[in-house]
């Protein structure tokens, strides 16, 4: 028993990073939904339709370039550099899950983190706050 220790130990630490790097993506997408639904709200304008189409985008649509077109309506940027990361993760995210044997490195995952921490900084810098008569 004692020589499936290390690789198990391996596998759990594998799966784990795996799990929590795919996990970390899902609530960027949840909370970006929800961010961009209650802006819309306040400002009393249409929800986004988060499946329609993108304007000036020919291919199908990802996460990302809907929330590209989010932020252009609100007149807030997020660096490229921070979104690049995000749409990278994206699309390793979705070829680990549909397409091919792919586990993500621990590299993967901070990466991740640091690009939705990166997103939620550089956002917060641009809320203003107006009463509304």
């Amino acid at each position: 028993m004692a020589e499936l220790a290390a690789p198990m130990g391996e596998w759990a630490v594998e799966s784990l990073i795996q799990g929590a790097w795919m996990r970390e993506y899902h609530e960027w997408e949840k909370a970006t939904k929800s961010y961009f639904d209650g802006q819309c709200s306040r400002a009393g304008t249409a929800k986004p339709d988060w499946k329609g189409k993108v304007p000036g985008i020919t291919r199908a649509a990802s996460h990302v370039d809907r929330v590209r077109a989010q932020l252009s309506l609100f007149s807030a940027t997020i660096s490229e550099g921070t979104l690049a990361i995000l749409d990278e993760q994206r699309n390793r995210i979705n070829v680990a899950k549909h397409e091919d044997e792919y586990f993500a490195t621990e590299q993967d995952y901070l990466d991740l983190i640091n690009a939705v921490s990166a997103f939620w900084n550089e956002l917060a810098t641009q809320e203003e706050f107006t009463m509304s008569r």
